[in-house]
This record gives C-alpha cells, structure tokens and sequence, in this order.
C-alpha cells in the first residue's frame, strides 16, 4: 500500500505546507471567488436548483453563501459550487484546463463548521493544496480526456476538493486514499452541457462528490485505495492512454500552481478560451478603428483544439453566447465593451445578431496542436476591409489581472446583494485566526 501512486500523492499532499506567499495568493481567489458567487445569487437558473434541493436538504451542520438556512454539507456544498460558477465568472487554470476554485472552496465552505476551530491561514493552505492537487492531476491527465468531451472541472474537482477537505481534517494519507477513491467513482461531466443551465452545476456535483468521499470514508466504507493507477481505475479509463499517472508525484512543494502559472481571473463573464482572441481583438482596437460599414470580415484562427471549449457558433441566448467567440466579438464590435447584461438567458439582441455574420473561426493545421504543445497556445484576429486592406495581431498571453481590477469586480459584483462587502474585503486581506474566519463566515451569510 505505501508503495502505490494512490498513497504517495495522498501522502505528499497531507504533509506539504504552502509558503507565506502562495497564501497571500489564495487570498485574492477567495475574493474574487466570492464576487462571483454574490453576483449570481438571484440568477433564474441557481434559483432553479435552490428550489429543486433546498426543500429536501438536511437541517445542519454547514454553510450556505448568502444565507443562515442550516442545510447539510453535501446539499451546501452543490448550492455553493453551482452558485459561484453560474455567470461563468470564475478564475481558470491552465493545468487544470477548467475552474479550480468554484469546486475547493465550495466544498470548504460547506464542510467548515464540522471542523472545531479551524483558522484563517488552515483554511486558506487548505484551499492552496486542493488547488495543487487538481493542477497536478489535470497535468497528468493531458489533452485527450478534455477533447474527447470530459469537462476537466466536473472530473478534476471531486478529487482536488477531496484533498482539501482532507488537509483540513488530518487524514492519514491511507484515509485520503479511501476518499480519494470514492471521489473518483463519482467524477463525471461533459462538455456537452456547455452553455447550458446544467454546466455550472457540474462545479456544485464535484464539490457534493468531495463531501460524500469523506464523509463514506469516516463512516468506514472501504473502498479501492490504488484508484490512480489501477487498471479501470481514474487516469487509465478517463485518460483513455493519453494520461502519464507518475507526473502528479513530480516535485511537490517546489512551486505551487496556485502561484505560477497561477489562477486566471476573468474580467469578463465568459467563456476562459475567448479571453485570447479578446485580447488580439482589442489589441488591435488600440490603434485603428472599426466602422461596422466597412468590415468584409474578421477571422478567428485558433491551433487545433484551441477552440473546443467554444462550443457555440450561432447562440441563440445570452447564455448560449458566452461560448461563442463569435457572439462575443459581435458584442465588443456593437457595444465597445462587455458585461454580465449581454449573457443573460434571453435571445440575443437583434443589433448584435445581424453583425455575427461578419466574424468566422479558421483552425491553423500548420500549427502544433494543443495536446502537441499547450505552451504555443495562441488565437490570431484578422480584420479585413471591404477595401481589401488586413490587420491582424496573434495574442499568445494574457494580461495579469491587477489587485485593483480584482477589487473593482467584487465591489462591483457584490454590492447590491452582500450587506457587509467592505468588510469581507477587508477580512479576507487581513485574516489569520479562527476568529477572524468565524467573523467572515458571519459577514457572508448577511445579504442586503
């Protein structure tokens, strides 16, 4: 047993210990986590499935966002991923190829008042080594189990937040194994739900799958304890033989993924992969102008499998467009800027529809694919005049978001919803003990 992959991983992930640096990191994906979530609260579709599992939750021992109802941990544990993931406003990370922490700290959150004086700095190295273990299995995994249809944070989650709640509770690296098992078994979604009311609930079933393993492995169900590596096990039968198990051993506590590459915080609430074509787009902006009368066309070029995740091509809601680089151009060349008014789940506004047909997607086969090379991503914007004049411009990175925008996004998303926002700001920059994790726990169950 001690030997197998299973046990080392769950064994290097209990006994690591985040530096000072990545949980001031952490810091900032907890509030910008937040301001996703309150700025879905009252969004019809997390309405939806409030009314579909709050009726026949549990009357204990968790925590909700947004409110003091007392439900159970697996219940507030689907509510709090669903919610945080509604808008499609969440960080991203590479590794992971999805959304790291709409499942860790969802599952946190919910688990949390099970757990006696947990503090500040606990929870937060918490949430920084579930962050890592979902990095590091989605390096392991590779390309095909996300190309073939698999929605990495669906799949990833149930095992990363595991880890976590595993951290915070103490495990022995063989109870963690168990758990880690048992998560896996539950690990599913697909990339088909994409654009839909069902895929942010994805993030809201990893973390309830978290919750479960652990709460199975304590309740003493046995389970196969060698799930990464067993012959039908998580990476052989979800990685279909593309995935290399032994990288999610490599050198851990050398740098943490939480810190570099880093989590991606979104400034806009869409789809992860559009955020390179915005960046050529509006690089291109800076310097010439964009007459509506005067464009033939704009081509989106992407490497092979850059654009799989963009889903949709000719959306027919708000919704629907956050996956579509085609709705989202259309939208920057209408309004000059977008925000969450143009994602909602009505049709399309005719004004952006009728330029949709100026923007295309192209596929550069010279290019290494993503599964090839990751690191040589890139989306390449071409805007051609009716004059026969071309500009273009390849973004292959993105901006750092700064502390200032992370800011301006939660106050701005939380403002009209979440009662006490300057002092969960506060807080959140600032805590250290029990006492203050307990004081924030109060702050966001306060809604306006």
């Amino acid at each position: 047993m001690p030997s197998s992959l299973t046990y080392r991983f769950s064994e290097l992930a209990l006994t690591t210990h985040p530096p000072e640096s990545a949980v001031e990191v952490s810091r900032s994906g907890l509030i910008d986590y937040l301001g996703c979530a309150f700025a879905g609260i009252d969004n019809p579709a997390y309405q939806k499935v409030r009314a579909a599992f709050l009726p026949l939750a549990g009357q204990k021992g968790s925590f909700l966002l947004g409110q003091d109802t007392a439900v159970d941990p697996a219940t507030a544990a689907l509510l709090n991923g669903t919610l945080s993931h509604i808008l499609d406003f969440d960080d991203i990370h590479s590794d992971v190829r999805g959304h790291p922490s709409i499942v860790v700290l969802s599952a946190l959150f919910a688990y949390l008042p099970n757990i006696p004086n947990v503090t500040a700095i606990q929870f937060l190295a918490a949430y920084c080594v579930g962050v890592e273990a979902m990095a590091r299995l989605g390096r392991a995994m590779r390309h095909k189990h996300y190309e073939t249809g698999f929605h990495a944070t669906a799949t990833l989650g149930p095992l990363g937040a595991t880890v976590a709640l595993g951290y915070l509770l103490k495990l022995t690296p063989d109870l963690l194994s168990n758990s880690l098992g048992i998560a896996a078994t539950q690990a599913a979604g697909l990339r088909a739900q994409f654009s839909t009311e069902v895929k942010p609930i994805h993030a809201g079933f990893a973390a309830r799958s978290a919750i479960s393993a652990i709460l199975l492995t304590l309740s003493g169900v046995e389970g196969n304890r060698n799930i990464l590596e067993s012959q039908f096990g998580f990476f052989k039968t979800l990685g279909m033989d593309d995935a290399l198990p032994s990288v999610c051993l490599n050198d851990w506590g050398k740098e943490w993924a939480i810190e570099k590459p880093g989590l991606i915080f979104k400034l806009y609430p869409c789809c992860g992969a559009s955020y390179l074509p915005i960046s050529a787009f509006l690089k291109l902006r800076e310097n010439n102008s964009f007459p509506l009368n005067e464009i033939e066309k704009i081509i989106v070029t992407f490497p092979l499998g850059g654009d799989a995740a963009l889903t949709v091509t000719k959306p027919e809601t708000g919704r629907q467009g956050q996956f579509s680089i085609e709705y989202i151009l259309a939208a920057f060349l209408v309004k000059k800027n977008i925000d969450l008014s143009i994602f909602k789940d009505k049709v399309v506004a005719p004004d952006i529809l009728s330029v949709m047909p100026l923007i295309s997607r192209e596929i550069d086969f010279q290019a290494p694919s993503l599964q090839e090379a990751p690191e040589k991503r890139f989306a390449k914007v071409t805007v051609i005049y009716k004059n026969s004049r071309s500009i273009s411009y390849v973004a292959r990175s993105l901006s750092k978001v700064t502390q200032y925008e992370i800011k301006n996004k939660f106050f701005l998303n939380t403002k009209s919803v979440l009662k006490d926002s300057f002092d969960v700001w506060n807080n959140i920059h600032s805590m250290k003990s029990s006492k203050d994790l307990k004081s924030l726990l109060y702050s966001l169950s306060k809604t306006q």
